[in-house]
């Protein structure tokens, strides 16, 4: 603001090149600051990079910890119990995930409306959390507690899952810092509230129920009014006709 003030004031010191605009002589250099400065909702392609940077590189070293924490507070069969569930959820959810966010986010001319690509990606979160997780449970004939482990599981990754669409609106908008800030918040409050269950309990389902409660808290109490935000700032409802995506 004060550069941009400066520039507007000070009609004096011209540089070689200057642009007159309604009798005010601005100088060329000051150009493309000066636009960033009046448009604050367009980020600069160097702060997307270091607030998309942090946000993953913290989120992935909040998952890291969880694990390390499983290791040094449980057994390594309880480990493996979480590394399996993981490990079956991951396909499941890729398909879920259907690339659902890229067409969102290159959908520039915004041919379909954001509930047209949640409706698709609800559905096949449905899909994936009540008819294909229970079979998988079913056929591999899990005891009890693996399975209730790869249910809550897999509703923690449906909600990272949903979230993720989220991300795709505010990456069409240029707003990465609030991305940054979801996956800050998510991974280090998940962090500490799946450290003290096990430090107090050592119980891996109770761990990962407070995660997915973490996730769910942050999806309706950030996610979604960030989104809805974002989407109104351009002017684009979110309430759309559900069957209008071919």
């Amino acid at each position: 603001r004060q550069l941009a003030r400066s520039v507007l004031l000070n009609q004096a010191e011209l540089a070689p090149t200057t642009v007159i605009t309604r009798k005010l002589r601005l100088p060329a250099s000051h150009i493309p600051r000066l636009i960033e400065l009046l448009n604050p909702v367009r980020s600069s392609l160097r702060r997307n990079f270091v607030w998309t940077f942090a946000g993953y590189m913290v989120f992935s070293a909040c998952q890291w910890s969880i694990l390390s924490l499983l290791a040094k507070l449980t057994t390594p069969e309880v480990v493996g119990k979480y590394a399996l569930a993981l490990a079956i959820i991951a396909p499941l959810m890729m398909v879920a995930n259907f690339n659902i966010g890229v067409m969102l986010v290159t959908d520039t001319e915004r041919k379909f409306r954001f509930a047209d690509y949640r409706f698709l990606r609800l559905g096949l979160i449905a899909i994936i959390i009540l008819i294909a997780m229970p079979v998988v449970a079913l056929v591999c004939h899990f005891s009890l507690e693996v399975t209730l482990v790869i249910l809550v599981v897999g509703l923690t990754q449906a909600v990272d899952c949903y979230s993720e669409l989220h991300y795709s609106v505010m990456q069409r908008s240029e707003r990465m810092n609030r991305i940054a800030t979801s996956l800050i918040t998510r991974g280090s409050i998940s962090l500490v509230l799946a450290g003290l269950v096990l430090f107090y309990t050592h119980q891996l389902l109770w761990a990962v129920t407070a995660m997915a409660i973490v996730r769910l808290l942050v999806l309706f109490s950030y996610d979604i009014p960030m989104c809805s935000e974002t989407e109104a700032s351009v002017r684009e409802p979110l309430q759309g006709n559900w069957f209008n995506l071919k």
